[in-house]
């Protein structure tokens, strides 16, 4: 029971800290610190529970530790802009240790905790990146299908018999996708010297009676 207490005084404590810190350095209100600070503490806990919790080991420094929680939160994050504000406080924390290193009683504990948090950290660069590459790939999405959308609405307008020439080549497909020649939309399929999709080639030849 006494060792329960004590871990829950010091995960309050490093939790507490670690929120205070996303508070004044990343502009997170009390609802959002409490739930950053909370899960990534969960997390880090689950992980490296024999060093944070000072069982096994010296009991760790609270700023050592929400160094830790702060690049668990980074690492947990999938928003861009949450990882960029969680990473202007893991930096302000790192800033305090290069400036005040002599004023923090740090142990063996500590380094190891300092470390892994460093580790974790070296890989913002990718997660951003990573981030970036699925909003483009959902902006890309989202821009086909307002072209289909549009494609079907105006159908009724489309002037096929203007578009007959293209379509008297052999049908064939290319490693590069392209702009439909009709509708815009991205597709692999040529027709002779023309990307037509399989969409519009099927319109075509549905229309191709009345052209």
């Amino acid at each position: 029971m006494f060792n329960f207490i004590k871990q829950y005084r010091l995960k309050s404590e490093i939790s507490s800290f670690a929120k205070l810190v996303l508070i004044s350095k990343g502009g997170f209100n009390d609802k959002e610190a409490m739930k950053l600070s909370s899960e990534a503490m969960l997390i880090a806990w689950g992980s490296y529970y024999q060093l944070l919790s000072g069982v096994i080991y010296k009991k760790p420094n609270v700023f050592s530790c929400s160094l830790l929680i702060i690049s668990t939160a980074i690492n947990i994050s999938k928003d861009k802009k949450e990882i960029l504000r969680l990473s202007a406080c893991f930096n302000f924390l790192i800033d305090e240790l290069n400036t005040n290193n002599m004023l923090f009683d740090f142990n063996e504990v500590d380094d190891r905790i300092i470390e892994k948090s460093m580790l974790a950290y070296a890989n913002i660069n990718d997660k951003l990146k990573e981030i970036e590459s699925i909003e483009q790939r959902a902006v890309d999405e989202a821009i086909s299908v307002k072209k289909r959308r549009e494609n079907n609405q105006s159908n009724v307008l489309v002037n096929w018999g203007s578009y007959s020439h293209m379509f008297n080549g052999e049908l064939g497909y290319s490693k590069i996708y392209n702009g439909c020649e009709i509708c815009g939309y991205d597709t692999g399929q040529k027709i002779g010297d023309y990307f037509i999709c399989t969409n519009c080639k099927a319109k075509y030849e549905s229309n191709r009676s009345r052209i």
